[in-house]
């Protein structure tokens, strides 16, 4: 999301993270999830980290020549597609801890917005928009993925994930 705020371009940096730690550790996540039996992390770490395979790719292939990349219209429903499976997953959320659904939530707006940005032909306005909510849903990811690692390690909560107490 950092590059749609325009800092950055579009370069290795973002397409090397996309496919490394988007894509791959989140196959690797998703097999982890699989064999504690959750179907639902299972779900969703091999969805998205097969959703930034697939996005790098896009990225990549045009440059090769061996495909043409994406019109908005393509890339408005892809986006959309990703957007309903989002909001579907985050039905899957509702008894999860309050972190989990804000995730969740945040990602089903970014990719609506990134749909409604390609149907309407990119408006850098709308892009930036959508960079502000990106870097609150990845903030939120952050802090989720991290108060798991405290909370399990420490044995106790350290961060605060908003479970509930029975």
């Amino acid at each position: 999301m950092v590059h749609n705020t325009g800092l950055y371009g579009m370069n290795s940096m973002i397409i090397a993270m996309g496919l490394a730690y988007g894509g791959m550790m989140q196959i690797v996540a998703g097999a982890m999830e699989w064999r504690r039996g959750n179907t639902f992390g299972t779900v969703a770490f091999l969805s998205y980290g097969a959703f930034w395979i697939s996005f790098c790719l896009m990225e990549m292939l045009p440059l090769t020549g061996l495909m043409t990349a994406p019109d908005t219209a393509a890339l408005a429903a892809y986006m959309f597609g990703w957007g309903l499976f989002t909001g579907l997953m985050f039905i899957g959320t509702l008894k999860s801890p309050i972190v989990i659904r804000v995730v969740f939530a945040l990602l089903t707006i970014v990719f609506l917005l990134l749909a409604l940005n390609n149907a309407i032909g990119v408006e850098e306005m709308l892009t930036r928009v959508i960079s502000v909510f990106g870097i609150a849903l990845a903030l939120s990811a952050l802090y989720a993925g991290i108060g798991e690692v405290l909370n399990e390690v420490h044995g106790k909560e350290i961060l605060p994930l908003g479970t509930k107490k029975n």
